[in-house]
């Protein structure tokens, strides 16, 4: 873990998000959703793990954190090799997925399987995923979004039960399945 920290210095509180960084996966919401609580909970930063010149980027990325004047605070680590995930789901305070639509949605079981709480938009795939072990929210609402990230950030209880509940969920998932 120390070494990953360091060599992407990640920051001690941060929300994850980690995928590609299509349209689709709804990313200029999630920023909008960070913008709204990130002065409610000091030295939280947001990191978007993913390469940012890929096939599809979403430019509307770029515009919203312009806008919100958030570019001291979102990071972008660029592509994260597979042997290096593992660490960065472990080193957050929450993952989140605020896609529009996914086939499955494997980072949202890795990050179960690390114990990572979950944040996830409701679609038919993150639940079927992550069942009740995830906070769910609007995929259009950036304020029903910002409430969750503020919760699971803030407690401590709730946090803990998504922990377990994930690592729970994940099980019933595995590659010969």
């Amino acid at each position: 873990l120390k070494a990953v920290k360091e060599k992407y210095d990640l920051p001690e509180n941060f929300i994850l998000y980690l995928g590609t960084m299509q349209p689709r996966k709804n990313l200029p919401l999630l920023v909008e959703a960070y913008g709204k609580i990130q002065a409610r909970v000091p030295g939280l930063k947001l990191i978007l793990a993913g390469g940012k010149n890929t096939y599809n980027f979403d430019r509307d990325i770029g515009k919203a954190i312009h806008r919100l004047s958030l570019s001291e605070d979102v990071i972008f680590t660029g592509y994260v090799p597979e042997e290096e995930k593992n660490a960065f789901f472990r080193l957050a305070r929450v993952f989140c997925s605020p896609s529009l639509y996914e086939g499955f949605g494997i980072p949202v079981l890795e990050a179960m399987s690390a114990g990572t709480p979950v944040i996830a938009s409701e679609i038919p795939a993150h639940r079927e995923i992550a069942g009740d072990s995830a906070l769910f929210f609007n995929y259009s609402d950036a304020t029903d979004l910002a409430e969750k990230i503020y919760r699971i950030c803030t407690d401590d209880e709730l946090r803990l039960n998504l922990i377990n509940s994930g690592k729970e969920q994940a099980k019933n998932f595995s590659w010969k399945n």
